[in-house]
């Protein structure tokens, strides 16, 4: 075989061993840290959309009440 046709097979071989081996080792406590960590991320987005929302709002009310 060509050596640039077994390089391209072994390659992404290598890559998904690699992946599979550390997902693979990772234990309970490992997954339910990222989860934690995906959590929070999401909860401090959602946070921060409802806080930009409420700042629009307070700041239409103030144009209301300046030209009313």
């Amino acid at each position: 075989m060509d050596h640039d046709r077994i390089t391209s097979l072994v390659n992404p071989s290598m890559w998904g061993g690699a992946i599979l081996g550390g997902v693979g080792g990772m234990t309970a406590t490992d997954w339910l840290a990222i989860g934690g960590f995906v959590l929070a991320f999401a909860g401090f987005c959602v946070n921060w959309w409802h806080k930009r929302q409420m700042v629009q709002i307070a700041k239409a009310r103030l144009e209301l009440d300046r030209r009313g």
